[in-house]
């Protein structure tokens, strides 16, 4: 094979992972569209917005610098495993100290149940959505937690 249709071929397999990720997601995101009320549509959007901007900095360049090392050791190997595992825990540790911080920012409701930039609203309480299927269509409903 030549080197011409080698990358003819790599970028024909590179445009059909592009097209089915791409796909995919939009499917994700029509049937999470239909399941999710607005308000929980929109804080998942907060959210994938946020981990979009963490995830380029989670590789931190790794995978780049193991296609460069023409020789692979066990050492080299390992370093850049713990390396890369090392970065992905402070990175998960820097998303859960900013959790506090933009529920304030974006005024969405925290596990606890109440706002986190109205402080003292803790009997506040989040009913869950429950899709129902009936004849004349899904509905939602607020199941009591009672």
């Amino acid at each position: 094979m030549s080197l011409r249709s080698a990358a003819f071929s790599a970028g024909r397999w590179t445009t059909a992972s592009l097209l089915l990720r791409a796909a995919l997601q939009f499917a994700q995101t029509m049937i999470l569209a239909r399941i999710l009320t607005p308000a929980d549509f929109g804080l998942m959007a907060i959210i994938m917005a946020v981990y979009g901007v963490v995830s380029l900095f989670i590789d931190l360049g790794l995978s780049n610098a193991l296609i460069h090392f023409p020789d692979r050791s066990r050492p080299l190997l390992s370093s850049l495993y713990w390396l890369n595992l090392g970065g992905a825990v402070l990175m998960m540790a820097a998303l859960m100290l900013a959790a506090w911080p933009l529920a304030h920012v974006y005024r969405q409701r925290t596990a606890a149940g109440h706002d986190a930039a109205e402080p003292g609203h803790a009997d506040q309480c989040r009913r869950p959505a429950v899709p129902r299927h009936g004849r004349e269509g899904p509905e939602i409903l607020a199941v009591g937690l009672d």
